[in-house]
């Protein structure tokens, strides 16, 4: 018996093999009425890594903030006659309304293990 409770609880105890990433914000909900000029949020959280040993490194976080999908048009202008009009526009069903990217390093310092934390929401 004693052999079949060790044998449940060895995955349990090992399963946790990659960093887990316990990401939270400062407010869940934003009011927008007549008046609004805007917001700030902080978002916040902390990296629980296995066994609670931390690496030699520290480690490297992006946050992409999206707004919400809706159909949009992009133009391209050229310059006719000395007057700036739309020369081609592209159709997009499904782009964010919003889009933005924060890192701890530049984008182009691209660590050469990249990895993916879980997360937990």
């Amino acid at each position: 018996m004693r052999r079949w409770l060790i044998l449940l609880l060895v995955p349990l105890l090992t399963a946790q093999s990659a960093p887990l990433l316990v990401p939270d914000i400062s407010a869940r909900r934003i009011d927008i009425q007549y008046s609004f000029t805007g917001a700030q949020l902080l978002l916040f959280g902390a990296i629980v890594y296995p066994r609670g040993k931390t690496p030699e490194r520290p480690a490297n976080v992006v946050v992409v903030l999206k707004g919400p999908v809706q159909p949009i048009i992009v133009r391209e202008k050229q310059r006719i006659a000395g007057i700036w009009t739309n020369a081609d526009s592209n159709r997009f069903r499904s782009a964010p309304g919003y889009y933005s990217v924060a890192s701890s390093k530049p984008i182009s310092r691209r660590p050469p293990r990249f990895r993916r934390f879980a997360t937990r929401t």
